[in-house]
């Protein structure tokens, strides 16, 4: 009942008796005076039963008041007492959703869990009940009730009052905790996932106060659902792209009505939110796995923390009881199931910073995103999927040797990884380090194989086919990659593929499809640019030299007017074009990059016979610290002026790496 001041109350909870006798065939528990304390339709099995009550004896019946506010009926409707003393013994619960179909899932599993007929499988103290109550956000889960509702709390006269009482309803359970037993948690599998079903993580609801967890928790289950490829998580990209379809920027908070949204638009089946709270020093975690068609409940798992030093942990075993409890069989999770803090990282700032790093990158901010990932690095160094992944965002940005170094120190490290990561990192370590391709497309391979739902494997697999000279097979790995995930980045490889096969017209005509899927595709504008330069187009140039390059390493927009004036033979455009080129590395200190382009305009140059030029920008060039690929077209450029200076750049890199592709 609720007071005319708001205040919860719960009523008869005390000693009425029970005048009426009970049928023997019914009950044998019940003693001999046939009298028996409380009453009837709010009684819990071991009271009938005669056994020994406690606490949860009084959470039961909490839980039929709770049923009776949401269905507006009571649990049992039987009018004689044999009838109503069976059922409450051996009927299971018809579910409040049955009767009441605005009745958030949450709330149900809330409920039956208070009305299990066994005392273990229920909430083990009231503390335990107060906290899923907050946690449920309780205030939006009862919206309206059918008109048989007698409980004045169902009749309350406007959303905001009921609203109001349910966080008081919540703290009264609390201060009528007797006993706080150990966190158990009820769940049932109802239908186990198969190859076919993808999976949206919504972020965590916090309500810790403590904004370390944004974003880390929702990173870290991620990393441990991805570990297996019985799963497939709907990669970052993905979402980032269908938020964009809703109007919405790539860093909204993803909270469960929008994960149920992003999964419906993505043609995924199961949307699964997690929620951490605080209890004094413990925290408690939970995960809901949702059915996004109908909204069923298909597995749950809850656990507590000790300390916020364990919260990484917790979550991973949470994780690995929700992969079990959706389908994954024991021998996989045997096999792929490394526990979170070595799949990644202990530190949940480290975490933090790693999934700023990766909505950097599906925004397509490839310099936020290095920042993000080697502050990652920088707050925990042994980060080895960090590391990988910072040494291919350097890559991208032309950071060749610091790429190099984070590459190597993720491979030394791998030993901290999970079987998806053993896979990952040698494929970037041997693509991006021993630049043995060779070796990359083996490991590539066996990734696309045992993770063939994973796009980011097959784009793996047609970057390394294609730098080792087989187009063919790059080609057909971007384009099963598009079809795993039509994302940014699978569309700009795939038109990439088809400007090396000299096929221009299906270049275009995919930066087009991509567009009209409302999807910028990853380097659409030089793409398009150099398309344009080769089709005199100068309208199209223009239009392409104002779009955002920033999936480019700085100054990758002046290199390439550079290349258009040397097309067309203004000469001294070109080099004023690439001093500029050469000026914007500078400013972002890449010194690779500022050698990369002296490198380009010294072979230009010595295409065009100047050759005192040529030399002049290839030796600025020559520095053993620079990056090998900078080094060995240097040795190019002077191998064609006649400088015998190139025969020792070429001896030296031989030496220096012998496993080079």
């Amino acid at each position: 009942m609720v007071t005319p001041k708001g205040q919860a109350k719960v009523l008869d909870f005390g000693l009425a008796k029970l005048l009426q006798p009970f049928d023997a065939a019914t009950t044998q528990s019940i003693g001999e005076s046939q009298a028996i304390a409380g009453t009837l339709p709010y009684m819990a099995p071991e009271q009938l039963q005669g056994d020994p009550v406690d606490g949860r004896t009084d959470i039961h019946a909490l839980g039929l008041v709770l049923y009776e506010m949401a269905c507006g009926r009571r649990l049992f409707q039987q009018e004689s007492v044999p009838q109503l003393t069976d059922a409450i013994l051996h009927q299971q619960p018809v579910t409040p959703r049955a009767f009441n179909t605005r009745v958030s899932p949450e709330l149900e599993r809330i409920i039956l869990k208070c009305l299990e007929k066994d005392p273990d499988n229920r909430y083990q103290s009231a503390k335990e009940l107060g906290v899923d109550l907050r946690r449920s956000g309780a205030p939006s889960s009862v919206t309206s009730v059918p008109t048989l509702a007698p409980s004045p709390v169902a009749l309350s006269p406007s959303p905001a009052a009921r609203r109001a009482r349910w966080p008081v309803l919540a703290g009264a359970v609390v201060a009528a905790a007797v006993a706080v037993g150990a966190w158990l948690f009820f769940s049932r599998k109802v239908h186990a996932l198969t190859d076919k079903d993808s999976i949206v993580l919504a972020d965590f609801a916090n309500s810790t106060g403590d904004p370390v967890f944004d974003g880390a928790l929702r990173q870290g289950l991620t990393v441990q659902l991805q570990q297996t490829p019985f799963l497939k998580v709907l990669p970052g990209d993905q979402v980032a792209q269908a938020l964009h379809m809703m109007e919405k920027p790539p860093n909204t908070h993803i909270t469960p009505d929008i994960a149920r949204e992003l999964c419906q638009r993505m043609n995924a089946t199961v949307e699964i939110d997690g929620s951490i709270a605080s209890l004094g020093s413990e925290y408690v975690i939970g995960l809901n796995a949702v059915n996004c068609a109908s909204g069923e409940t298909l597995a749950q798992e809850q656990v507590t923390a000790d300390g916020k030093e364990k919260v990484l942990t917790a979550l991973g075993g949470a994780a690995s009881e929700l992969r079990s409890k959706l389908g994954e069989s024991q021998a996989s999770l045997k096999k792929f199931d490394v526990p979170l803090t070595q799949a990644t990282t202990s530190s949940l700032e480290a975490l933090q910073a790693y999934n700023q790093g990766g909505q950097a990158l599906w925004a397509g901010d490839f310099a936020s995103a290095t920042s993000s990932y080697r502050r990652a690095t920088e707050i925990d160094p042994s980060f080895a999927t960090a590391y990988s992944i910072l040494g291919t965002t350097e890559a991208q940005l032309g950071e060749g040797k610091a790429s190099v170094s984070d590459e190597t120190k993720a491979y030394q490290l791998l030993e901290r990884t999970s079987a998806y990561e053993r896979l990952v990192i040698p494929a970037n370590y041997y693509f991006l380090v021993v630049r043995d391709y060779d070796k990359a497309i083996v490991f590539e391979e066996e990734w696309a194989h045992t993770f063939p739902r994973d796009s980011a494997a097959w784009i793996g697999l047609g970057i390394a086919n294609g730098y080792a000279g087989r187009l063919d097979q790059a080609l057909a790995a971007n384009l099963e990659a598009l079809r795993l995930n039509s994302s940014a980045f699978a569309y700009g490889m795939v038109a990439f593929d088809y400007v090396a096969l000299n096929h221009l017209d299906e270049a275009r005509a995919t930066i087009a499809r991509a567009r009209a899927n409302h999807i910028e595709p990853f380097l659409s504008a030089p793409i398009l640019y150099y398309l344009s330069i080769l089709s005199t187009d100068q309208a199209g140039m223009n239009e392409q030299l104002a779009r955002d390059w920033t999936d480019q390493a700085p100054g990758s927009r002046e290199e390439a007017r550079s290349d258009e004036a040397a097309y067309f033979g203004r000469v001294a455009e070109a080099r004023d074009d690439m001093r500029q080129a050469v000026a914007e590395a500078a400013v972002a200190k890449l010194p690779d990059t500022v050698a990369a382009y002296h490198v380009e305009s010294a072979l230009r140059e010595a295409l065009f016979g100047n050759i005192a030029l040529a030399k002049d920008e290839a030796r600025k060039a020559v520095d053993p610290s620079l990056d090998r690929d900078v080094l060995g077209a240097a040795a190019i450029a002077l191998a064609i002026t006649g400088d015998a200076e190139a025969g020792r750049i070429a001896d030296d890199l031989g030496r220096r790496f012998p496993e080079a592709s």
